[in-house]
Order: structure tokens, then C-alpha cells, then sequence
């Protein structure tokens, strides 16, 4: 279930004009997806599955990204 409000999260942060996602499966709508996620409405965006970074905390780089805390 994660995953799917993270796609639809992410969705959502790029296109803010987008309110709801609808996922497909091969092009055809689908009931659940495994049974797990109805998806027979379209799914609104939930920011309060998203975790925040505590303050001070580092933030994640991802992966070969350059470390910043060594100067160059």
C-alpha cells in the first residue's frame, strides 16, 4: 500500500495540477491490484504516510552522489 501512495504522492509533487492518479494495469482498469489496493476509484495523494526528517538530521544523497560534508 506504500508503494502505491508513494507513486501517487510523487505524482502529485511533480504535477500539482494532477488531484487524483488512476493506475492501470496493461491499459485496462483494474479492482485491486493482488488483492492488496482497491482500485476502483482513482487515489488521492497522502502526505501523512510520508515520513519527515527530524531537524538537524542529515539528509539521504542518493547513491553515488557527492559527499558534501568533505570539502573538495
Amino acid at each position: 500500500m506504500l508503494t502505491v501512495y508513494a507513486l501517487a504522492n510523487t505524482v502529485a509533487v511533480n504535477f500539482p495540477h494532477l488531484r487524483q492518479l488512476r493506475i492501470l494495469v496493461e491499459g485496462a482498469a483494474v479492482e485491486t491490484l493482488k488483492g492488496h489496493v482497491d482500485l476502483r476509484q482513482p487515489l488521492v495523494p497522502d502526505f501523512s504516510l510520508v515520513l519527515t526528517p527530524a531537524a538537524g538530521a542529515p539528509s539521504a544523497a542518493p547513491p553515488g552522489a557527492p559527499d558534501e560534508s568533505f570539502p573538495c
